[in-house]
């Protein structure tokens, strides 16, 4: 028998396979887990070498795996030397005073980049335009997404350098928002239009690429997340694209596994291509991702019936319905699986109805489709998850992210089937859990907290928003685990502590199986393991 290089014991080991932890450890052998068992189990598998590290009561489980997660976007929007914040702004005007200090201190940036606003926690809730960026005397080109990433807010040098103008249409399933004049406002709604901005703003040199997604990956191993599922991968703007993850890998730089989804199209050749080029067990294409419609906030969400504060807006698809249907049957034809995001629930049963229709015409494959967010369905959609194999992919901290809002943008009846994890998971549904950074924060503690209490930070609302839906520690870390690598496709080599899988695991301070709710957002992160190797440890 060969001797471990690292073994490490705990009175609380959660292999994400069964409900509850035992008492043991796990041993390590390169890459990979050899052993897990109790202690008289590994005592065979200690050498002279063997770090032996020693837990006590904390808790011992695979390492955190965010399966929704914007690489590039996070690496710019959480890092202030790239982006400004404006999530604590109560006015458009505000946004824009912060705005033009940011830029009177940024000389060296081509762009200025910005994030969070949110025009429904401002004194007055209407959209921004150029006007105030103007009038604030800003020079620059300016981006700013709003908080749920579905829309930009840019200025006229912006306007000026992607070229658009009072004739420039409307792209598909997107707008350009227009003045009285029919000049543009300055504001762009939806992916299309987006990213009419955002490309040129966030497209870096690659050494600066590179060193902003170490530092990121720094940190995220510090909240214990060892695999990352990049869904639009971003890279993709340098001239270098997704070599530059390959390049980090090379170099011994890449501290988390990265999983890409990129966009879904008609044209699958780029698709092969990556399916072909990124195999290895850091850098690996995974599968596909669309946008169906938008988010809830903005009414352009596809609901079946009205909006309940607006009942003249159903809310609007991203894309054509032929378009979509042509792009998810090809794709589950030629292998490859697809995660669409759907937020209301006619992007819902629209996403279901087509890839039940793939089935028909192509056989059941054994693909791992996904819906991601499910904010919103309707009662009869929810067993057909399960039965079509659709993974429910959704995020614990949005759980809580309106809570006094949603209910008046859909109604009372309807938002009982808000996010309704807890009843699509007892309806047999796989599911996968994330955090969609940088829409909310990355650590996977507060979405922990978040899908076991229904509540705020702030322990609002009293009982939880739609208590029936709270789900437990056991079903919430198997979300963020086995349930991840399910829906990457990589379910075979990572996800839950067994024998032959790879050693990436995370030690943290705190039980979660023993203490009350309350202490959720109190534990730390011990240590991290990826690969085989100790990449944190505090």
């Amino acid at each position: 028998m060969s001797h471990a290089n690292l073994v490490l014991k705990s009175n609380a080991v959660f292999t994400a396979k069964t409900d509850e932890p035992f008492k043991g450890g796990v041993a390590v052998i390169g890459n990979r887990i050899a052993a897990i068992g109790s202690d008289i189990e590994l005592q065979g598998w200690i050498g002279p070498e063997t770090m032996v590290l020693e837990y006590g009561d904390e808790l011992i489980m695979p390492g955190f795996n965010d399966a929704h997660f914007h690489l590039i976007e996070t690496c710019i929007y959480t890092n202030p030397e790239q982006s400004v914040d404006l999530s604590s702004c109560k006015s458009e005007e505000e946004c824009a005073v912060i705005v033009k200090e940011y830029e009177d201190n940024n000389s060296e940036n081509e762009w200025i980049f910005g994030v969070g606003w949110n025009h429904w926690m401002w004194d007055k809730p209407t959209l921004p335009n150029k006007l105030s960026l103007d009038k604030a005397g800003i020079k620059k080109p300016v981006c700013l997404q709003s908080w749920d990433l579905h829309s930009s807010w840019i200025n006229t040098p912006a306007i000026e350098a992607i070229g658009i103008n009072s004739n420039t249409p409307d792209p598909e399933g997107s707008s350009i928002g227009r003045l009285e004049s029919g000049e543009p406002s300055g504001f762009l709604s939806e992916k299309n239009a987006t990213w009419l901005a955002v490309v040129p703003a966030l497209t870096l040199p690659a050494d600066k690429v590179k060193r902003i997604i170490a530092d990121l990956l720094k940190r995220a191993n510090q909240c214990g997340i060892t695999s990352i599922g990049d869904v639009w991968p971003r890279v993709v703007y340098t001239d270098d694209g997704n070599e530059i993850l390959k390049s980090m890998e090379e170099e011994g730089i890449l501290t988390a596994r990265i999983f890409l989804f990129p966009e879904l199209k008609e044209d699958l050749s780029q698709a092969k291509d990556f399916r072909e080029r990124y195999t290895s067990e850091k850098v690996h294409f995974s599968g596909l991702k669309q946008l169906v419609d938008g988010v809830t906030e903005a009414h352009t969400a596809a609901m079946i019936e009205p909006y309940s504060d607006s009942p003249l807006e159903k809310g609007e698809l991203c894309i054509l319905v032929d378009k979509l249907e042509k792009q998810v049957i090809n794709a589950d034809k030629e292998g490859f699986s697809v995660r669409l995001h759907t937020i209301g629930d006619g992007a819902v049963r629209l996403s279901l109805d087509l890839m039940e229709k793939a089935q028909k015409i192509n056989g059941k494959k054994g693909l791992h489709h996904a819906l991601e967010h499910v904010e919103n369905i309707q009662e009869n959609d929810i067993p057909r998850l399960n039965e079509l194999g659709v993974v429910a992919s959704m995020q614990p901290m949005h759980f809580t992210s309106n809570i006094e809002g949603y209910p008046v943008l859909i109604g009372p009846e309807r938002v009982q089937r808000a996010w309704a994890i807890k009843t699509l998971i007892n309806s047999g549904a796989k599911y996968a859990f994330s955090s969609d950074s940088p829409v909310v924060d990355f650590d996977p503690i507060l979405g922990i907290y978040s899908a076991v209490t229904r509540q705020d930070f702030e322990g609002n609302p009293e009982g939880g928003f739609i208590p029936k839906e709270k789900i437990s520690i056991a079903e919430t870390l198997k979300g963020y685990t086995a349930g991840s690598a399910y829906v990457e496709n990589f379910d075979n080599q990572l996800g839950t502590l067994e024998v032959g899988k790879l050693a990436d695991l995370v030690v943290l301070s705190k039980n979660l199986f023993q203490i009350p709710d309350s202490e959720i957002l109190s534990t730390k992160v011990r240590l991290t393991v990826m690969d085989g190797k100790i990449i944190y440890k505090e």
